[in-house]
Parts: structure tokens; sequence; C-alpha cells
């Protein structure tokens, strides 16, 4: 579609016809009243009743300077999100249960981010949180002064943008109900501080308008969005829509064909999810005349959808390559919405559903649509037993099968979000991960930084890869898996990956990594064949877990997880075990033990080969063995 066309469709619509089941009351009622949300509406209940009449909190200085003195963000953060989370819990309980008390509780913190100095994170600002782009005050033409302008004021993040949104949704909701005088002054911020920066830099397109990461639905979808709320007149409105639309296409034209997120499941959750809420607004608003779901990109965007079922091995245990975590949940109201649109895509299990509060962000759209979005009947389930996905772009592979589940990845290390872990792998059997990948590491300003790879997280050591004369793999796009193979032979899956172009040594002629998982039962082998330049002066098969490992004798490897023991073998004679242990931070408030299992070899050679075998898992308590 060209603007013209955009325009067009814009016409003789308003705000109030969008999200009208947000609108109706009795689709409050449902939600209230509907079994499948009950946990969720008690939280939101009980959060509630926690902040109620509590004194609402500063946005401290000391912590808004702290990133750009040390790094860390999360002192700052823990204040920011409390606000989210405040806006969020008695906006939901005054559309559940509308009384004069929450509304004076919501109006409280709308007055209270309004008092934000920025509505952006200091870890968003380029290190310059408090720089200021001119020290020359400004003047009008008659010589009266207007002030200083700071580069926060033309900034638009994640956060900033997902304000902005969660604002311009609000007062449109409640606008009734809400004092005027406040509606006007949250929505006077909205266009200072989102639509007209967005709006000003035509010419000076942002990073992430042109991008393929999550940034680009999140930021695009929450400034469309609330241009859509606030702006009635079509070519003014035209100019954002067609513009935010542009961005979205360049961001399904990120995904590959097989509709896989690099990114991994957490990022899927968040940048799809914007994709999909913008969607539906403009589809609204424009009386179903423009649908970006069901587009020229539509059977792409399907495959997409469907990711996320794929990512799922038992429980919330999940694929935690790039920066996902190792347990994940899924939000009721976008998958339900999803499942209604596609059938091909499935719900997850209820034990993997998100409660309110998990999301430590608090993000209003979601927030909002799992309460409106999810089918109120929904019957719970079962989790998925067999299954074999083969994600070609991506090059992922994800088996489930008699409560085993296997996944590895290719790919390259120039990816968004990116580890250095090409050719990484994770195992599970009835829910312990006992080679794990590790996922995300905790979010500060190194972390995003040139010491990214020094984290153990994000680095190559801290995965279940090879280490060549102490060298660990690379970052960069030209890092990565060559020559992916993969067949179904009878009775074998076999999955094949060339990693040596991720190590980036010229010592490096080829390493070969096979997997080998039986279809009958619980079988998995790991083959890697290493062919160098010379001879190495060492050679180390690193593998990574939660569980303290133990051998149980020579050439056995033993790990005891919460369900049952697993007993891997390997070749004693050629190569030495070591175990080590490494504690890395996911989060603020998490210390994360993992132990490294080393087998060094005893005589390095120009050519050679490694391999582990899971002999076992037997069932705690007892002698059951698969």
């Amino acid at each position: 579609m060209n603007l013209g066309d955009v325009i067009e469709a814009l016409q003789g619509t308003t705000p109030d016809s969008m999200m009208l089941e947000a609108r109706d009351p009795a689709v409050w009622k449902a939600a209230g009243e509907a079994s499948v949300l009950s946990r969720m509406v008690q939280s939101i209940r009980r959060t509630a009743e926690e902040m109620r009449g509590t004194p609402i909190s500063c946005l401290p200085y000391r912590y808004y300077r702290l990133f750009d003195i040390t790094g860390s963000r999360q002192e700052y953060e823990v204040f920011y999100f409390g606000h989210r989370k405040r806006l969020n819990t008695f906006a939901l309980l005054s559309l559940l249960e509308p009384n004069a008390d929450n509304l004076t509780e919501l109006s409280d913190i709308i007055w209270a981010i309004c008092d934000e100095s920025s509505w952006c994170l200091p870890a968003h600002m380029e290190g310059r949180s408090m720089e200021i782009i001119t020290k020359q005050p400004f003047f009008n033409e008659k010589g009266i002064f207007t002030g200083v302008r700071s580069r926060q004021s033309q900034i638009i993040d994640l956060f900033g943008s997902e304000t902005g949104f969660a604002l311009a949704e609000i007062t449109s909701l409640l606008y009734d109900r809400l004092d005027p005088f406040l509606c006007h002054r949250a929505r006077s911020l909205i266009f200072e501080r989102i639509l007209l920066p967005y709006l000003g830099a035509d010419t000076d397109r942002r990073d992430w308008e042109n991008g393929t990461a999550n940034w680009t639905a999140v930021c695009s979808g929450s400034v469309g969005a609330a241009a859509l709320y606030l702006i009635e007149e079509p070519m003014l409105l035209g100019r954002i829509v067609y513009r935010v639309m542009n961005s979205m296409e360049t961001f399904i034209n990120g995904y590959g064909a097989d509709g896989a997120c690099p990114e991994g499941l957490s990022y899927w959750n968040y940048g799809f999810g914007y994709f999909v809420y913008f969607s539906e607004l403009l589809k609204e608003r424009t009386g179903g005349k423009i649908d970006l779901l069901k587009g020229a990109q539509g059977e792409k965007i399907n495959r997409i959808m469907t990711f996320q079922q794929k990512c799922f091995l038992h429980g919330r245990t999940a694929v935690s390559f790039s920066d996902a975590p190792r347990e994940n949940w899924f939000t009721p109201g976008l998958t339900h919405h999803l499942h209604r649109i596609n059938p091909e895509v499935t719900v997850p299990p209820a034990i993997c559903m998100a409660d309110y509060g998990d999301d430590g962000c608090h993000r209003w759209a979601s927030d909002l649509r799992n309460l409106i979005w999810t089918d109120p009947f929904w019957e719970d389930g079962e989790e998925e037993k067999e299954a074999f996905y083969k994600l070609e772009q991506a090059e992922w592979v994800v088996i489930k099968r008699n409560g085993f589940a296997f996944a590895c990845k290719g790919g390259h290390n120039g990816e968004p979000h990116n580890h250095n872990d090409v050719g990484s792998f994770l195992l599970n059997a009835d829910g312990d991960t006992f080679l794990a990948d590790v996922g995300v590491g905790m979010h500060s300003r190194q972390y995003f930084g040139p010491e990214r790879y020094t984290f153990f997280a994000a680095s190559s050591r801290g995965h279940s890869l090879p280490i060549i004369n102490g060298f660990c793999q690379k970052a960069g796009k030209e890092y990565g898996a060559g020559s992916f193979t993969v067949e179904q032979e009878t009775g074998l899956d076999k999955i094949s990956y060339e990693i040596g172009g991720a190590y980036g040594q010229e010592i490096i002629r080829g390493i070969r990594r096979t997997f080998l998982i039986g279809k009958a039962g619980r079988e998995f082998m790991l083959r890697d064949d290493f062919t160098f330049a010379r001879k190495p002066d060492s050679l180390t098969e690193r593998f990574v877990t939660t569980f303290s490992p133990g051998t149980d004798k020579e050439g056995s490897l033993c790990l005891r997880g919460t369900q049952g023991k697993a007993v891997f073998a390997y070749d004693s004679e050629k190569w030495e075990l070591r175990i080590g242990k490494e504690e890395f931070k996911p989060s603020r408030d998490e210390i994360c033990t993992v132990y490294c299992m080393d087998f060094c070899l005893l005589k390095p050679d120009k050519e050679c080969c490694f391999t582990l075998e899971l002999k076992a898992v037997h069932e705690r308590g007892g002698e059951k063995t698969e």
C-alpha cells in the first residue's frame, strides 16, 4: 500500500472503534468469573491491596545516574517498573471492578508517571542520559527564553514508547471516568515525548525503524498504537501509520521462512506480540481495510505464530538459546488470539501460563489482553508428547519423545541477542535438563557492550562446546555453522553441523559435530570429529549442567537431577574428566551455579574424535531404566 491508500483507509473512523471488547462490561464480568483466569485476577486483587494507600515512590536521581557511572541498571528499574506495575494493577482493577477508590489510585499513578523526567531508561539513552544538546539557552524569535533541550527529549526507547501506548489506551478506555484534565496532561506528554519526536525524524530515521529485532516491532508498534488512539485527522495519522507499517514489514522480513526467532522465545513473545497488538488495532481503526496478519506475508506470519509451541520442552522448561531463560511461560491472551486466527497454533498446558506479575517489566499491552483475549471457557490441554521440528533457516532442531527432549542450534554468532553458541544444545529427560544452555545473563551496560562475551552466559565457554588451545568461539556474523544436515533414518535421527568456522583459528581445518537421537527410546550420542593443520596444544570438550556431577566408574559420568539420574559414557583412556564450577547472575536477585565438565584430550593429534553417549536414565526412587 502507498501513503494515499493508508490515508483513505483511515477516513471516517475514530479511536472509539478500537478494543470494543475492552469497552464491554460483559467481557470484564466474564473475565472476572472465568476459572482459567481466576489465579490471574486474584493476583491483581492481591497486588492492589498491597499497594492501596501506600505512598508512590519517586524515581531516585542517585539510581538514575548509576547506569552512566557503573553500568548497573537494576536499582533504577526497580522503581521505574514499580510505577508500571501500579499503573497496570489499578487500571485493570478499574475495568474489572469499577469503583471510586480504584480510580483514585489509578489517577495518582498516572499523575506520578507524568511527573517522571523521562519515560526512557538510562540504559537506552546511548550513555548520554544527562547530556545537553546545547549549553546555549533557546530563545524564540521575540527573544523570550524557551529552555534547553536534552538528549532524552528526543530519544524513543522500548519503555518510553510502551508508556505512551499504555497511557493512550488507558485514557481511551477510561476517559469517561477519569478527570479530563488528567487525560489531557497524559496525552500532551505522549505527543511531546513520543509522537512529535517520531514525526520530527523523517530524514533521520532511528536505527530501530530499519531493524529486524524486537526493538523494531515494540517501538514502532507502540508509537503507532498511541497515534491510533490520539490522532483523528487522517492525513497526520496516515503519515505515522504508513511509516510504522514499513518498519513492521522490515521486522517480519527479519524472520526466515521457517518462522523461527533467533532472539529466543522471550523476544518472540515481546517483539511479535507488539506486531500483533498494533496490527489488530490498525485493523479495527480501518474497519478491516488493513490487516497486516493477512497481508502479503500472511503465510510466513502463520509460521511465525507457531514458533512458541516448538520451544516448550517439559512443563515450563523451554529452549534457552540466546537471551532466553531456561524456564519460560506463555502469555495466554496473545496465544489464544493467535489460535483463533490460525488453528495450527496450539495453547501450551496451563502449568506454562504466565501469572500476573511474572513479567517483571509489567507491560500494559499484554496484561490487558491476557484478560480480554483469553478464551474464558478454555479447558487445559495435554503436553505435546511427540514432536520433531526442523527450523531450516535458524538451523535449529527440536525433538520431543517419551519424556525426552533435545534441542540444538547452528546459525552464526552475529544474531540479535547473540551468544557465541554455534553447535550448542540441551538435553532434558522428565523435566531435568542434564546438559544445559544456561540462557540469559543479567542485563547491564557491560552485558550489552564490548565486554559482552567476557560474561559466562554469553561466551561459548558457558555452552557445551569445544575449547581449542584455550580459544572459544568468536563473535560476529562471519563466525557460524556450515553444512547443516538432518537425516531421519529408520530408528534414528542424525543432525550434523560444521562448527569449526565459529572459532576463527587457522589451526582448525574442521569440527564436525554430529548428534544421533534414537526414535524408539532415549538414545543419545554426540560425536565431534576434529581436523587440525597441526597438533593443537590442548583440546577440551566442555559440557554444562546445573546438577552436581559424579562418576559411577571409570569412563562413566553420572548426573543426578530432581526426577532421576542420567549416566553418560566416554573414552577415559583418551580423555581426562575435570569438573569445575561457575557462578553467574541471570538477574539481580538470583545466583546460578553451573558445573563445567571438561573432557581434556590426553594426547592431542591432527585428527581425533570425541563421543559422549547417554547410557541410561533412571527414575528417582526406583530401578526403572529407559
